[in-house]
């Protein structure tokens, strides 16, 4: 049985992002075994895609968002545009070496590989979840992981010479209202007028209709991917010298727009 390690370390956004980068070093390197990663980000961000412009003027209604809010503003690897997180977002984070039998060349077989143990692990919960793309919502993609016609998770992937990795986020327990008032003010002010449904979006635990927490969650993903990969998880840490290095790269994921 193939061995996988499982990471559950929680950071700062910008921490985050730099953890995601160290563990897609080491697993491509060989030093680490493909991983999966299962974390929150301990206060509300703006993720943006790594090819989103900075050099763009946010007007003054979003900077005071920003400021009441303490929202921080960090960029991923991957590509897309900039997504919203709170207190209740789950994110996961699939990574193989670039010769593993599950990093295909093509790129849809891929994300849906890579992101298979979040489907089981929901159709394990009771939720008819499949991959599909919705209009009127943050960051669309034909990967995202939908729940009829409602966008539950967002899906991405970094591919490089020696790495592949499929990331996302799952809106487990949030406040919609709030979420989809602060996108719609964070696109406007990079001047995108961009109207975003309620109808579009939903969470896993209104899916559900009651409280979902993350370790609730966290257990049947990895469950998820020990039933449809067929591997054993070994818990892993982050050793000193990597935990140095992510805090070392954390200011490279911070994101200065001009004012």
């Amino acid at each position: 049985m193939e061995k996988w390690y499982l990471l559950k370390d929680s950071f700062e956004p910008a921490l985050n992002m730099a953890v995601e980068e160290v563990v897609a070093q080491e697993v491509g390197s060989g030093s680490f075994l493909p991983a999966l990663r299962l974390w929150e980000n301990k206060r509300k961000c703006f993720v943006l895609g790594k090819f989103t412009h900075t050099n763009l003027n946010l007007n003054h209604s979003i900077w005071k968002i920003i400021g009441r809010e303490k929202i921080a503003l960090v960029k991923r690897f991957s590509g897309g545009e900039a997504i919203f997180q709170n207190r209740g977002c789950l994110n996961f984070s699939v990574t193989v070496p670039s010769n593993h039998k599950f990093a295909f060349n093509k790129i849809g077989k891929t994300f849906k590989t890579l992101s298979s143990g979040v489907i089981r692990a929901l159709n394990n919960l009771g939720i008819c979840a499949r991959y599909g793309k919705v209009d009127a919502v943050f960051c669309p993609g034909p990967y995202d992981i939908v729940v009829g016609r409602r966008k539950l998770a967002g899906v991405s992937l970094a591919k490089r010479s020696k790495f592949t990795l499929v990331h996302g986020t799952l809106l487990v327990d949030i406040d919609l209202d709030e979420y989809l008032e602060i996108m719609e003010k964070f696109y406007q002010g990079l001047g995108k007028n961009k109207k975003l449904q309620k109808d579009k979006i939903t969470s896993l635990s209104k899916e559900m209709g009651r409280k979902v927490t993350l370790n609730e969650l966290i257990s049947h993903i990895v469950r998820g991917y020990e039933e449809v990969f067929g591997i054993q998880f070994v818990k892993q840490e982050l050793s000193s010298l990597q935990s140095y290095q992510a805090k070392k790269l954390s200011s490279n994921y911070k994101v200065q727009f001009a004012i």
